[in-house]
């Protein structure tokens, strides 16, 4: 019986079929507004297994999801993070995008704090393991640049930093009430903070990390 209603709604779904230059598409297949450009997207799927959307302003078809407008969403998320320059392990400014597409650790640490020193090591292991996925942003609370940078140099540190007490850096501490250290927020491409337990995880789970915050992200 299962059988013949599952032969029957194919069917059905087949005959109500329209399809124009090798779209094919169902009845009633839903609309979706996209919040970032404002607009109203139709689905549809491709003879070639993908999906794409046609834009009701435009009168244009693109892949769906959009991979520029997508990059451009984590963009944004980014500069609205950290609203002031984004520095290399050398105090060079660098573009933001070396961050677009990638889970962020944002490190709160210092060179004189004993708990910063033990962790390090094992946070500058995870992040040269899954660079090609994981960012570090160290927000130091050093005394002056000087031991900032010192203290990246000596423990390896190739990741990126703000400018010791700046607005940006005072702004991330405040936004995720940070209040001791080292303390580590994982943050998604899209900048949703994931955990703050970020710490916790490298320490003890350093194989099952970013697969357990890609999921728990995925997950809100």
């Amino acid at each position: 019986m299962k059988l013949i209603f599952s032969c029957l709604l194919f069917l059905s779904l087949c005959l109500n079929a329209t399809s124009s230059n090798s779209w094919f598409y169902f009845k009633h297949y839903p609309w979706i507004y996209d919040n970032n450009t404002k607009d109203w997207l139709y689905l549809q799927g491709h003879t070639d297994g993908k999906m794409y959307s046609f834009n009701a302003r435009t009168k244009q078809w693109s892949q769906f999801p959009d991979q520029n407008s997508s990059e451009e969403s984590q963009s944004n998320a980014i500069e609205s993070l950290i609203n002031g320059p984004l520095l290399d392990n050398e105090g060079k400014e660098v573009d933001k995008d070396v961050l677009t597409g990638k889970t962020l650790g944002f490190y709160f640490g210092a060179q004189w704090c004993p708990y910063c020193k033990q962790f390090t090591p094992d946070l500058v292991s995870f992040r040269n393991d899954n660079k090609e996925d994981f960012e570090v942003v160290f927000i130091s609370s050093d005394y002056d640049s000087s031991s900032q940078f010192t203290y990246m140099k000596e423990y390896d540190m190739e990741f990126y930093t703000l400018t010791l007490g700046s607005d940006s850096a005072v702004e991330l501490s405040q936004k995720f009430e940070v209040s001791g250290l080292p303390t580590l927020i994982i943050v998604s491409s899209e900048g949703n903070m994931i955990t703050r337990n970020g710490r916790t995880d490298i320490t003890y789970y350093p194989d099952q990390a970013l697969n357990q915050w890609k999921e728990m992200n995925s997950g809100n």
